[in-house]
Order: structure tokens, then C-alpha cells, then sequence
């Protein structure tokens, strides 16, 4: 090269950074004196002549690793040249060059005939080539317009047709596809986001598509997204709430230490979704995430001394902290009862049969999340120095979802009475607040619930329960309380053997009470309440004393002296105790002189109050009827009772109206309907409910209520017009699969289409009651088709599919304007 002796390359102990500076030194310097001996030098360069090289670009230096590892690396043929030339042409293709600058280029492609060790060997990797490439590509033209194309993306998911939304947002899947990381870009973020509220559900789906095929892999970037895709739980598209349940599943599996929290309370909400596919997807996340075994060894126990695994700790604290954000555990226990049956599984498993070392390891783990449950109830006593009740709370309502379920979840083969013993000490709170109350309430349950099953309780566990739960009946303040120790108080009676005589005394006490000249009314009130559970729950175990029960003397009290009194609290108070003593003897329902009591207390011209406690009355029967069938079935057939001397019916709930049950309800049914169309939104709440029980136990014939449920789809109360439209569409479902059946078609014809004429006519006459008597009248006179249109929009979506079905619906309006005249009503009913 003609170079002097300090310009050799020395690369024994240089880095490839260092080692291509002096490289591209050595070319400026190189060119600088072939442009000086071809003698086109300006004055410029003349005066540079002696000067030191210009500073090589740090980017320069790059290229030239990249350059020397193509150089050192590819076969020495025209395809590398070309590859080596194609880049710097790239890397300078927007710059204008002096001739100088480009003699400085020729030398850079052409360094290895130029240097006397132009990077033999140079000691770079592969990968770390592609990596420079990358990086280098970043500068040119398109890399740099990313941004630009990326806002362009985003800004066409705002578009007004679902179509350009669609297909920008299959681009920006495009996009993150090959970089992930993306969907961390606020702008991204945004975007995405804004389209999980899109008004089209396959933009909406895709949205959420789009964030659930990264989450495994990038777990940071679902953290994100999981506040705004847990919203979508609730979305009105039965598909997108799937895909938002599964992106949280999958995010919560590839990162277990995530806060979740809130994510789960928006899950375990959809456990009694209308979808049914919705809902085992719910019970089955919850089964992968609680109940299922995990893979490998999970032999650590916790740290505080217990024999319980960390990793079932650790679940039995995220079931606690999601009850903490519930108002209820009525989801849960849902989820319990469904897993430890499996019944969320595919027909074509449960067909197959299912695994009973699932079925046994379900069980387990349910057991030592009890165990663990109890753990930290003493745990908390002992950590806690004030407001312990609240810091319990949560796990005693966990441990209460636990027993509904399966109450010998709490009973350990080593030691059945550990429950018992360890939370009898609790009923001594002396606290008195509501959190304390719903405390006890769910301790004594689960003692109640957990006694009976053991062989043979401690008599002194027994006693000492006995003179707890006595304290607090007469005592505690809150009868939420009061009512659960009646009810454990007279299982303790019965399944310990004690005989009813505490119970006949606490009646006696209260009788006396009651009969006496007492004006207390708050006293009278709780005398009158404590009487009525312990004739409900202790009537059994009082039948099998020498002392019977005069029911008719008790009944008869309450008719003169508390259902005829001018104090409304007292007589809605000793309503409820006449149907606590209902319950337990059901036969005086059919007498004549109960049934005008009843149908006086259900009639339209009383208070609501009474209207409110008689609907109850029946509903609590219903359900006690209900329960007791659903117990007996499985032990022994039900038990049959004598009306009259006459004949023999079962006492439980059965089929048409041969039954005690059946031929009560039928007796007031008429009035139960009735209040279905109430003025008032909880006397139509209450009605509603007792509705829902007798058409799921077959009582009387759907057809008695259609117009009913149809004038309910108007309702101004949510819940009703959705409760209405749920047992329509069951009703509705069941005549479709009938209907198939020749012999259905001969007994029943195709009653649902032809009463749709009659239910809008009622409709009409409610929707009229509403806006001259309801609370939103104002609201509903305003803009009343508003208020209709919904409901009769869910009525015709129920026939709409099937033309047979559509012109009875026609035919069954147009009925109802042939034979009367046109009236002021029959004119204001067609316009409605």
C-alpha cells in the first residue's frame, strides 16, 4: 500500500469495533493519496494534505463489520461483490457524494485488495451479523415511514364500515405477528382497545383475538390489556365473552403470580350465564386454575407450620381475595358443586365415562383447601388486633361455600369433630356490627351442617353448644343470627339425641310471651319471629314428645291478636310466623277459613308489605318442598301424609295436581298471578319467583301463565322482564321438542303461539296500570314506545323462525278486534 509501518493492523488484542475503525482510517488515508498522485487535488485538499483523517462515523464502523464479515465469510465469486456493492448502495443512495466519497466507497468494496489485513478472521457471529443487518436496515427510507404506515393502521380502525375496520385490524395483526412487543405502544394499546367496544362482534372477537395469541409468550404485555378484556366477560356476543374468558385463563397459566383478582370476580359472574356452553367454559377455567392436579412435584408445604401444599395455599388465598370483591357466594358455590361432579365436561366424556381418580382428586384438593381455610381463620384470630370478625369474614364464607356443597369435605377421617371444636369458640363474639353477625351466621351453618354427620359428637361440644345457641336466640340482635341458631339448635337436638326438651321449653317461653299483656313491639316482634322457626324446624323433633303441639291454639293467637292489630310491623311479622308454621304442617293450607286469610293478604287493595310477606310465605314452602324431594329421592321414598281421613298423597313435590303441594298452589294460583301484575316492583319480584319454582317442578300447566310472563317482558324492573323472558324461552324450547311427538300434538296442541294474542292484551292493561300508577310513569308517558319496544321486539324473536308459529301469533291478535266493538280500550289496544 505504500503506507508507513505504524499504519499495519495489529488485531491480536482489538475488538472488531476498534480493529474496523482503523480500517476505514487506513482507507481515508489510502484515498487522500491516490486522489494527490492522479493529480486531483483541490486547494482544499491541498490544504488537508498533512492533516489527520476526518472522525469515522460510528455507523461507518458498523457497515464495515457487516462488509468485512461478507467479504471474509461468503464465496469469493460476483454474488458476493454484487451483495457487498448492493449495500453501500443502499446505505448512501440519498446522499449526494463528491468524487472523493465515492473513491472512498470503491475502496471500502474493494478493502481486502487495499489492506494488508483487511479482517481475516474477524471474530463475529452469525446471529451477530443478522443483528447488524437489522439494525442497519432500520436507517433506510421504509423503517423510518413505520410510524407513519402503523398511524395510518390505527387511524383506519376508526372507520366507519366494519369491513375497513377488519381488514386494518388483520394488518396490525400482521404487524404484531412479527414483533410482539407492538401491542405495549400506547398508541397500539389504544387503538386496540377502543375496538374491543366495537359496535360489530367480529371486529370485537378479532380485537381480542389479536391480544390472546400473544399472551403466553408475552405475559408483560397481557398485564396490559387484562382491566379492558375482563370487561369484555360481560359483552352481549356469546363469542366474545368465550375469547375474553380464554385469554385470562391462558394468561393466568403462563404467569401464576399475577394479580388477578378482578379478572376472576368478571369470570365467576357468568357461572349462571343464558349460554350454556358459556357457563361450562367458566366451571372448566376454574377447574384448570383451582381444582386441577398440577403436573410434577408440589410436595412444599407453607412455611407457618401447616401440612398443607403452598401451591393449594396459594389458590385457597385467590378464592379468598376474589370473595372479598363479591356481594355474594352464591357463584361460587356454583363453581364447587360443578366441579367436584365434573358435569362441565362434553357429553362424549361423560358418555365414555367419567375418570374417578379425577373425581377423587377433586375431592382432595377440596379437602385441604377446607384445611387450609381453617388454618387461617386461627391464623387471623391471632394476627389481628381489632376488627378480626372482618379479616375472617372472607374465609368463613369460603369455608360456608365449601359445606353447601359437601359438608364431609369438613369432616377429616383423623378427626371428624376438628371443625366443630375449632370454630365453637367463635360464637362467644361479643361484638355487635353486621360483619360479626354475617360472621356467625356462616360459622353456626356450617356447624349445623357439619354435626349431624358425625357418629359421636363430645357431649361436651354439645352442651356447650347448646348454651351458646340458647344465649343468642334469646339475646343476639340481629335475626339473621337468631334464625340460624333455631335451625342448628333443633338439627343438635335431634341428631345428638338431647330429645326436644329445650326446644318445648323455648316455644313455651315465647308462647307465654306472646299471649301475655306485653306492649313491647320490638319485643313482641322478636317473640313472634322465634316462635315461628322453632315450630318450622323443631316440629319433627317435637312430635315425638308426650306434650303435642296444639297448632290451632297457636294459629289462632296469631289471627286475633297480631294479624288484626293497627302496629303494620307486628302484622307483617306474625304473617311470617303463620307461614313458618305452614311449612311444617302444609294441610292447613287447604282449609277454608286459612285460604281466605291467605287470599286477603294477596289481594290488591292491602299494603304491600302484606302482599310482599304472603308471596313469601309460599315461595319459602315451595323451596322447603322442593329441597326435602330432592333429599328423600336419594334415601327413601316420599313420605306420604293423610288430608282429611280420606286418601294418602306424598307430602313432597310430584307431578299434577294429586299432590299436597300441587293442590295448594293450584288453590292460589289465580292470586299469585295476579301479583305477577302488581303496581309494585317487588310484590311482581316475589310473584315472579313462585312462578319460576312451580313451572320448573311442573305444578300446574304453563299455559295459566303465558299472558302473565308476556305482560312481564314490559316490565320497568330489569330483572323481571329478564327473568319472564328466560322462563318464555324455556317454555317455548320444551313445546318445540314436544311438538314433535304425535301424541303431545293430540293432548296439547301448540298452546304458546295461540296465547301470545292474550298476553299482549294483558300486556296492554300492565302497561296502562304502570303509567298511571308506577314511580318512572313520567319517564314512560315521555316516550312510551321506548318503553314497549323491547319487549315486544324479545316476544316476536321468540316465533319469528317458523311461519306456522308467526301467523297463529297474527291470527291470535287479530281475534281480539272481531267480536268486540271499537271501543275507546279496543281502539287505544290497537294502536298500542
Amino acid at each position: 500500500m505504500g503506507a508507513a509501518s505504524q499504519d499495519n493492523l495489529e488485531r491480536d488484542s482489538v475488538c472488531p469495533l476498534c480493529f474496523c475503525k482503523q480500517q476505514l482510517n487506513v482507507l481515508q488515508t489510502y484515498c487522500q493519496s491516490q486522489i494527490k498522485e492522479n493529480g486531483k487535488k483541490t486547494a482544499a485538499s491541498t490544504s488537508k494534505k498533512s492533516a489527520k483523517p476526518a472522525e469515522v462515523p460510528a455507523v461507518d464502523i458498523i457497515q464495515q463489520i457487516l462488509l468485512s464479515y461478507l467479504q471474509e465469510s461468503g464465496p469469493q465469486d460476483d454474488g458476493n461483490l454484487f451483495t457487498r456493492w448492493f449495500y453501500l448502495c443502499i446505505w448512501n443512495k440519498e446522499n449526494q457524494h463528491s468524487q472523493e466519497e465515492i473513491i472512498y466507497y470503491l475502496a471500502r468494496l474493494k478493502s481486502k485488495e487495499i489492506l494488508r489485513d483487511s479482517g481475516n478472521g474477524l471474530a463475529i457471529s452469525r446471529d451477530s451479523a443478522k443483528k447488524i443487518c437489522l439494525a442497519l436496515g432500520q436507517k433506510n427510507s421504509f423503517c423510518r415511514g413505520f410510524d407513519k404506515i402503523l398511524a395510518l393502521l390505527l387511524a383506519s380502525l376508526r372507520e366507519n364500515s366494519p369491513v375497513i375496520r377488519a381488514k386494518a385490524l388483520r394488518a396490525v395483526s400482521s404487524i404484531v405477528e412479527a414483533d410482539p412487543e407492538v401491542l405495549g405502544d400506547k398508541r397500539v394499546q389504544s387503538a386496540v382497545e377502543g375496538r374491543f367496544c366495537d359496535s360489530a362482534i367480529s371486529v370485537r372477537e378479532a380485537a381480542l383475538e389479536l391480544v390472546g395469541r400473544h399472551i403466553a409468550s408475552h405475559p408483560d404485555v397481557g398485564l396490559k390489556y387484562i382491566e379492558k378484556v375482563a370487561e369484555r366477560i360481560k359483552d352481549t356476543g356469546v363469542s366474545v365473552r368465550k375469547r375474553a374468558i380464554k385469554i385470562i385463563r391462558d394468561l393466568c397459566a403462563s404467569n401464576p403470580n399475577t394479580d388477578t383478582t378482578h379478572a376472576f370476580v368478571e369470570i365467576i359472574s357468568r357461572v349462571n350465564d343464558e349460554e350454556s356452553s358459556v357457563q361450562d367454559l367458566v366451571c372448566k377455567t376454574f377447574y384448570e386454575l383451582w381444582f386441577e392436579e398440577p403436573t410434577g412435584s408440589h410436595k412444599h408445604l407453607v412455611a407457618d407450620g401447616s401440612s398443607v401444599p403452598m401451591e393449594i395455599a396459594k389458590k385457597t388465598e385467590q378464592i379468598v381475595d376474589m370473595l372479598r370483591k363479591m356481594t355474594n357466594h352464591q357463584p361460587l358455590i356454583t363453581i364447587i358443586k360443578r366441579n367436584l361432579t365434573l358435569d362441565f365436561l362434553p357429553q362424549s366424556t361423560k358418555a365414555a365415562g367419567i375418570n374417578s381418580y379425577m373425581v377423587a382428586s377433586i375431592q382432595k384438593r377440596c379437602e385441604l383447601i377446607c384445611k387450609r381455610l381453617l388454618e387461617r381463620i386461627l391464623q387471623v384470630e391471632e394476627g389481628a388486633a381489632k376488627e378480626m370478625e372482618i379479616h375472617m369474614l372472607p374465609y368463613i364464607v369460603a369455608l360456608q361455600a365449601f359445606c353447601i356443597v359437601d359438608p364431609t369435605l369438613c369432616i377429616p377421617v383423623t378427626d371428624p369433630s376438628k371443625f366443630v371444636v375449632t370454630l365453637q369458640p367463635y360464637l362467644n363474639i361479643q361484638v355487635d356490627s353486621k360483619s360479626a353477625a354475617q360472621l356467625l351466621e356462616s360459622i353456626i351453618f356450617v356447624i349445623d351442617a357439619v354435626l349431624p354427620l358425625i357418629r359421636k359428637p363430645t357431649q361436651n361440644v354439645v352442651e356447650e353448644l347448646e348454651k351458646d345457641l340458647k344465649h343468642m336466640i334469646v339475646r343476639h340482635s340481629y335475626l339473621t343470627v337468631v334464625h340460624a341458631c333455631i335451625k342448628c339448635l333443633c338439627a343438635l337436638s335431634e341428631s345428638a339425641g338431647r330429645g326436644p326438651g329445650l326446644v318445648e321449653n323455648l316455644v313455651n317461653i315465647f308462647y307465654k310471651h306472646l299471649s301475655g299483656a306485653n306492649s313491647d313491639s320490638q319485643l313482641l316482634g322478636r317473640s313472634l319471629f322465634c316462635l315461628g322457626l322453632l315450630l318450622r324446624y323443631g316440629y319433627q323433633l317435637m312430635q315425638t314428645s308426650e306434650n303435642q303441639l296444639d297448632f290451632p291454639k297457636i294459629i289462632n293467637l296469631l289471627q286475633r291478636k297480631y294479624l288484626l292489630r293497627d302496629d303494620f310491623s307486628l302484622k307483617v311479622r306474625a304473617l311470617q310466623t303463620l307461614g313458618y308454621i305452614l311449612i311444617a304442617k302444609p294441610e292447613f293450607m287447604l282449609q277454608k277459613d286459612m285460604l281466605k286469610l291467605i287470599e286477603t293478604a294477596l289481594s290488591s287493595e292491602v299494603d304491600y308489605r302484606l302482599k310482599i310477606q304472603g308471596l313469601q310465605n309460599l315461595y319459602e314452602y315451595l323451596r322447603d318442598a322442593e329441597s326435602q324431594l330432592t333429599a328423600e329421592s336419594t334415601v327413601k321414598p316420599p313420605v306420604r301424609c293423610e288430608i282429611n281421613g280420606r286418601s294418602k298423597v306424598p307430602v313432597a313435590a310430584g307431578a299434577g295436581d294429586t299432590n299436597i303441594c300441587g293442590g295448594i298452589i293450584q288453590l292460589y294460583w289465580s292470586s299469585i298471578l295476579e301479583r305477577c301484575l302488581d303496581t309494585n316492583d317487588q310484590v311482581r319480584q316475589s310473584a315472579l319467583k313462585i312462578v319460576e319454582v312451580v313451572l320448573r317442578q311442573g305444578l300446574v300447566h304453563p299455559i295459566t301463565c303465558v299472558p302473565h310472563l308476556i305482560a312481564l317482558e314490559m316490565d320497568p324492573l330489569e330483572g323481571n322482564s329478564k327473568l319472564a323472558h328466560h322462563l318464555l324461552m324455556n317454555m317455548n324450547e320444551k313445546n318445540k321438542t314436544l311438538s314433535n311427538r304425535s301424541e303431545f300434538v293430540c293432548r296439547y296442541p301448540l298452546f304458546f303461539e295461540s296465547r301470545l294474542g292474550d298476553g299482549l292484551q294483558m300486556s296492554f292493561k300492565f302497561f296502562e296500570s304502570i303509567v298511571s300508577n308506577h314511580k318512572m310513569a313520567a319517564n314512560i308517558k315521555s316516550n312510551p314506545i321506548a318503553f314497549v319496544k323491547p319487549g315486544i321486539s324479545r316476544i316476536y324473536r321468540l316465533i319469528r323462525s317458523n311461519r306456522n308459529s308467526r301467523n297463529k301469533f297474527v291470527h291470535s291478535i287479530v281475534r281480539k278486534f272481531e267480536s268486540d266493538s271499537r271501543s275507546r280500550s279496543t281502539v287505544s289496544f290497537l294502536v298500542y
